[in-house]
């Protein structure tokens, strides 16, 4: 049985930065929850999850261990973190942010709840990963210029369904995709990244070459190698594949 890749904590160890058991760290868009009970089984104390109201009942519902463990999430709606100003010094998220649509006031919301010196590691899908969209496997379907009716509408007609979507018809399936598509996707560029911390005073940084090299996966650790000899793999696997993001206030 392997540690948790929690490869985001390794990062902040390769730069030098300290994340100890008496850290605070924020698990932004914690899903199920399973990343915190991660991080408080492996000792770190003080761990909270954050995501958006529509998870709560599910938390409520299932997920949480015990009752008293829900005190650790908080959930909004409104795009304002519901915690007080430099309370963290440590905010990770794992395959979030291709699903907020507001990533200006996400991130100034994070500047805000950080320490002075403290760090976020977020890993995302690359852009141009999503060139058959993901979640809902219509071409082009989370870039902007294709959020259409029509366009949906034509690939549901093609017989296109998610798992979830299988004997729906045609204009449900459509009429799905246009909502998901506008309320939940929104990928960004790097050129698009670099713009907004132009505005929020973050340090920020692309940090893929670490997040392969501290992988547990062997393979994983391989290719990491062979990208520090030649960075244009690093390039397209920032490009193509995946992201690390790291952001210091």
């Amino acid at each position: 049985m392997h540690t948790p890749d929690v490869r985001q904590l390794k990062i902040c160890q390769a730069k030098g930065i300290p994340i100890d058991f008496d850290s605070i760290i924020l698990d932004f868009g914690c899903g199920d929850g399973h990343r915190v009970y991660q991080l408080r089984d492996m000792g770190y104390r003080y761990v909270h999850g954050f995501d958006r109201g529509v998870f709560m009942d599910r938390m409520r519902s299932v997920e949480v261990r015990k009752k008293e463990d829900l005190e650790w999430f908080r959930f909004s709606n409104t795009g304002t973190l519901p915690y007080l100003d430099e309370s963290f010094d440590l905010i990770i998220s794992d395959q979030v942010f291709e699903h907020v649509t507001d990533q200006t006031t996400a991130f100034c919301e994070q500047y805000r709840i950080l320490r002075p010196g403290g760090v976020c590691v977020h890993v995302m899908p690359a852009k141009w990963r999503a060139i058959i969209e993901p979640h809902i496997h219509v071409p082009l379907g989370g870039f902007e210029p294709f959020k259409q009716y029509a366009w949906y509408y034509l690939w549901a007609l093609l017989g296109i369904r998610s798992r979830y979507q299988k004997g729906k018809s045609v204009r449900e399936v459509a009429q799905w995709n246009l909502r998901y598509s506008r309320e939940s996707l929104k990928y960004l560029s790097c050129r698009q990244y670099g713009k907004l911390f132009s505005t929020i005073p973050f340090h920020h940084s692309w940090e893929e070459l670490r997040y392969m090299q501290t992988s547990y996966k062997p393979h994983i650790q391989r290719l990491g190698n062979v990208a520090a000899r030649f960075p244009i793999l690093v390039s397209l696997i920032r490009t193509f594949k995946e992201r690390a993001l790291f952001l210091q206030k």
